[in-house]
């Protein structure tokens, strides 16, 4: 039917709060603008997505009808004027609706001062940036469309000049509302008032994208106001939501803490995440409280950055009481980071924490909350503790309380804490301040490869714990870099050894102790005394400034078991420089300082200030079997042992009495581990040995012939080998100690030379090369060691000549190769070789399939210096062959 003159209006059904049946004219949208002469203000005039058919009136003349996706309007007057749309006559009215920002408009709007029964679809940047917008009608319902699209999309955004955000009489019976920006920016609204209802139906609330806070509803809501913005936000109702996200709702408002309340809110199972809700969020006011209790219903994953950043006056307390965690596995940067610190003073509730689930991401949970002080009353719970099983703990409690002045707050309960699964504990502590350290007597620390680099460095506590023992935990680090550094809460700090202790994978321990202890409270660090360090590559300034007992850098314990244990895993790896500072090691003749100059040998720099100190014993050397042998020195407390069982010694005096010969170590190990020791020889006396049980030899066909069944090496190729012997020559010319004939010559020959020097020849069959290696020129006839080693490579650099120890070689020698010895075509021979013979004493004649070392050579002369003999077998790699004469 028609009404009038003009477009036909389509029957309609009744809208909310409206009579049913019949033509529905609904009641005019308005709002107020101030014009001046020829302002123009431009629209968005829409219904749903195409153009509204609609009447306006401008505030200045006659109605107007419009049928377009804009409507314009420059004014002929000025002053106040009232913009009424979708008023009688109108058939399809403007549910989509914008001032537009091309002309004068946006800074012409004052108020809105009625919704209209009209059903909106759409208000995106309805209002944004009406700067002069100062009311919003709260007297009138804003109704909302079934299929609302973006609906408060940016609505308000900008509008600085609004002083309440008031959205008690929006409906609230279809979940369509998109907040997003709504009203950012709105820096002079003090106050914020929620549906009537306390029912948000949201389909969206924040922000989607988990980097980005730019579309926070709230935004900078408040930062003019001196106090913030109150918030009656109250028991907010949540459970129509069916969305996962309410992210960075309050990121950067500003929150007038001693009237806003966001306790007891209801959520939907769906809601998921609260991450970053209120992110550099400002809680202003007198002793402000930010009050988020009551949050019992709360079933999603994920808290992460969900206070991070939180400002505010000092004393700012947090509200978290029945905070329901059941679900929650990411909790990193709930309150704080690197660049975002949070200032919260008290936290209220932590006690009332329940379980969670296990396996939560807790870097930088509680780290950065530089005022931060815990109570005895009201600190982590036992149940959530024990439950979280964190994959990580980097940062967990880091710089917790940095800006507080002492006294301190109370230390973290750590509980039965379960970090056994924790990949990281990198600065965990890092600068935090605490009464006292927290009680890791029931932690579980990580039991695969974790960082501790920065665990405690920079940690200040009122008292002193005597002992941080961690001997018991498991100890894997990855990283130790910093980690005590400037630690001074602790008079010792013992680590664990053994199955409970892998430093493999450890690379960098660089500061980690660096200015530890001081004059009133040192430190003592006591390192693991079988650590595997080759993996360490940088051990810069880690004992630097360390004040240890009587101002040592560390014990001489320690530092004894530091430079075993790098001379055990590092010597030709990672060579770098260690300063020790003031560490006393265990002087000569301890194993420690041949170790240190071995590793100095390899390419190490080891610095320590102060002289070695004493050792606790020193037997004299070598000793004697049969003769009953007790150490000097000051010894107490301490229990001794040896390594070889057939030369046992008095575990409390020290003393050896043994009938045996033989190498050994004799350990003093104190009742806390620490322990010093001692290599010694026992020798046997032998009566007459160049008369008695060495081999005399004429030189002119005296020989021993040992018979062709004897070989090693594959005989194809080189194979290292080593032999050795005691000689007393009579003649320096053409000294035959051993040899073995070839069918084409010498295939290898120890023996002197018509200059007198004692030489290896080695003679390759086929090829007639040969490797010579001469050493300096022999003069002595008195009773000698002779050893000569080769490695096997086919280099003349290979082969290496000693006496009496020391390596005499002469540099010269030609390159080849050399068939592996194999006795199978003709004898080996002690005192002769190619014809010619021995004219002395040969004793001791030894056969090694294996190049000596420079260390062993040298232990065989030490055990078998000129008149004694010792048991060869007590090398590590015994010989293949041995000859003792008149055995």
């Amino acid at each position: 039917m028609r009404i009038g003159i003009g477009n036909t209006i389509p029957e309609r059904v009744s809208l909310p709060g409206q009579s049913g049946g019949g033509v529905v004219i609904p009641n005019e949208f308005i709002f107020e603008v101030n014009a001046a002469i020829g302002d123009t203000i431009d629209l968005q005039t829409l219904n749903t997505a195409s153009a509204a058919d609609f009447v306006i009136n401008w505030g200045e003349g006659s109605d107007e009808t419009i049928n377009a996706t804009t409507a314009s309007h420059t004014y002929t007057s000025s002053g106040t004027k009232v913009v009424k749309i979708n008023k009688a006559g109108t058939n399809t009215p403007v549910n989509n609706f914008a001032v537009l920002a091309t002309n004068e408009g946006r800074s012409m709007v004052t108020k809105i001062s009625n919704w209209g029964n009209n059903e909106w679809y759409r208000l995106r940047d309805a209002f944004s940036a009406c700067t002069n917008l100062t009311v919003i009608d709260s007297a009138s319902q804003l109704l909302t469309a079934s299929n609302a699209s973006l609906l408060f999309y940016n609505t308000f955004k900008n509008c600085t000049g609004l002083t309440v955000a008031d959205m008690s009489n929006w409906a609230t019976n279809n979940v369509v509302w998109y907040l997003r920006g709504t009203f950012q920016g709105c820096t002079n609204v003090s106050l914020v008032k929620a549906p009537s209802s306390r029912v948000m139906p949201a389909n969206y609330f924040g922000s989607i994208d988990a980097s980005a806070f730019t579309n926070s509803p709230f935004r900078y809501v408040g930062s003019n106001v001196t106090d913030g913005a109150t918030f009656e936000f109250e028991g907010l109702d949540f459970t129509q939501m069916s969305y996962a996200y309410i992210t960075y709702a309050f990121a950067n408002t500003r929150i007038n803490g001693n009237t806003s309340s966001f306790s007891n809110w209801k959520f939907s199972s769906s809601i998921d995440r609260l991450t970053n809700l209120f992110y550099l969020a400002s809680v202003r006011g007198t002793n402000p409280t930010l009050d988020c209790s009551g949050w019992t219903t709360f079933q999603g994953r994920y808290l992460n950055g969900t206070f991070r950043g939180l400002g505010g006056n000092t004393g700012l307390s947090l509200n978290l009481s029945n905070l329901n965690v059941s679900n929650v596995i990411n909790m990193g940067l709930m309150m704080g980071h690197t660049h975002s610190p949070n200032s919260v003073a008290n936290m209220i509730g932590l006690s009332t924490w329940g379980a969670t689930g296990g396996g939560v991401n807790m870097s930088f949970a509680f780290g950065r909350m530089r005022f931060l002080k815990l109570t005895a009353d009201d600190n982590f719970s036992d149940a959530f503790i024990n439950s979280l099983s964190p994959i990580t703990a980097e940062s967990m409690f880091r710089q917790m309380g940095e800006s507080v002045s002492s006294p301190y707050g109370e230390p973290p309960n750590l509980a039965s804490l379960d970090l056994s699964n924790c990949s990281s504990l990198n600065s965990m502590f890092y600068r935090s301040r605490f009464s006292n350290l927290s009680d890791f007597t029931n932690v579980t620390f990580p039991t695969s490869t974790a960082d501790f680099s920065n665990f405690m460095r920079d940690i200040i506590t009122s008292s002193v714990t005597a002992h941080l023992d961690f001997s018991n935990k498991t100890f894997k680090p990855s990283g130790l870099s910093r980690a005590f550094e400037t630690f001074r809460s602790a008079n010792k700090i013992t680590f664990p050894s053994g199955s409970n202790s892998d430093f493999s994978s450890l690379t960098n321990i660089s500061y980690a102790f660096n200015n530890a202890g001081s004059n009133s409270r040192e430190l003592e660090v006591v390192l693991p005394t079988d650590a595997d360090y080759s993996a360490v590559t940088s051990w810069v300034n880690t004992f630097n400034n360390l004040n240890g007992p009587g101002t040592d850098t560390l014990t001489t314990c320690v530092g004894d078991t530091l430079i075993r244990r790098l001379h055990a895993t590092s010597l030709n790896a990672n060579q770098q420089s260690l300063n020790l500072g003031t560490t006393k090691l265990t002087g000569s003749p301890s194993v420690v300082d041949s170790n240190v100059i071995a590793l100095e040998t390899a390419g190490w720099t080891i610095t320590s200030n102060s002289t070695d100190a004493a050792m606790p014993f020193v037997y004299t050397i070598p000793l004697t079997a049969g003769t009953p042998a007790t150490p000097t020195g000051s010894f107490t407390g301490g229990t001794f042992s040896s390594s070889n069982s057939n030369i046992a010694v008095n575990a409390t005096t020290g003393e050896i009495n043994t009938p045996n010969a033989g190498n050994t170590t004799i350990r003093y190990t104190l009742a806390d581990g620490c322990y010093n020791e001692q290599a010694i020889v026992v020798n046997l006396v032998l009566a007459q040995v160049n008369n008695v049980y060495s081999m005399e030899f004429d030189g002119t066909n005296d020989y021993i012939d040992l018979g062709n069944n004897f070989s090693f090496g594959n005989g194809t190729t080189d194979s290292p080998f080593s032999v050795s012997a005691w000689v007393k020559p009579d003649n320096l010319t053409i000294f035959r100690v051993i040899g073995k004939n070839g069918s084409a010559g010498d295939e290898w020959l120890f023996t002197t030379t018509s200059a007198d020097k004692l030489t290896l020849f080695l003679y390759q069959n086929t090829t007639s090369n040969r490797i010579f290696q001469a050493s300096g020129a022999l003069t002595s006839t008195d009773w000698q060691h002779w050893a000569a080693t080769y490695d096997g490579s086919g280099a003349g650099t290979g082969i290496n000549i000693y006496i009496n120890g020391t390596n005499i070689n002469d540099g010269s020698g030609a390159a080849g190769s050399y068939t592996a010895m194999q006795n199978t075509t003709s004898s080996l021979k002690i005192g002769e070789g190619g014809g010619q013979y021995a004219n002395g004493k040969i004793d001791e004649v030894a056969i090694f399939n294996v190049e000596l070392t420079a260390q062993d050579v040298q232990s065989i002369y030490n055990a078998t210096e000129t008149g004694k003999t010792a048991d060869l077998n007590d090398l590590t790699t015994p010989p293949v062959k041995w000859y003792r004469m008149g055995d």
